[in-house]
């Protein structure tokens, strides 16, 4: 329940987040933010005060600094792989800003995406047919999916904790 009305917020905000203005007010806070301790979770909290999924608001400042770099903007492509993996994000400092975003995302991160498609196992429809299955959809969950939510719901409140 709480996803989804998260998610809601999330939908019913997001144009407003993405305006070129608003863009371009957070990246000049995170600056800001770094300018003073590169050290504390600058992009985290500002994500946090203005209501907005710490994945996202990376993917902004992100997309920003990108484009500052490069002068053009950058793909999704690009963007994307960087976020997967934000040791290759050029600047070290932003780098970890994203990561510590990442980390703490609970509903948009790719790590929580992650967790959640690992915690689903389920056996291929060439394994259902080695076991003698003659009718197979194209696969079977091995974990009932309640099982796999409570599991999902356990590693989030680990994640979270941590």
């Amino acid at each position: 329940i709480f996803s989804q009305e998260y998610q809601k917020l999330i939908k019913r905000t997001h144009a407003k987040h993405h305006t070129p203005e608003a863009t371009e007010a957070y990246y000049q806070r995170y600056l800001k933010g770094v300018s003073k301790n590169a050290a504390s979770p600058a992009l985290l909290e500002l994500a946090n005060e203005v209501d907005f999924a710490p994945s996202l608001m990376a993917r902004i400042v992100l997309e920003r600094f990108l484009q500052e770099q490069d002068g053009s903007v950058p793909s999704k492509t690009l963007i994307n792989s960087l976020l997967r993996d934000p040791s290759q994000i050029p600047d070290g400092v932003l780098a970890n800003q994203v990561y510590q975003c990442i980390a703490n995302d609970y509903c948009y991160g790719p790590l929580v995406i992650l967790l959640f498609i690992s915690s689903i196992l389920s056996i291929a429809e060439d394994q259902l047919r080695a076991k003698g299955y003659d009718k197979t959809p194209d696969f079977i969950l091995e974990v009932p999916i309640g099982k796999s939510i409570m599991l999902f719901v356990f590693l989030i409140e680990l994640f979270i904790k941590c």
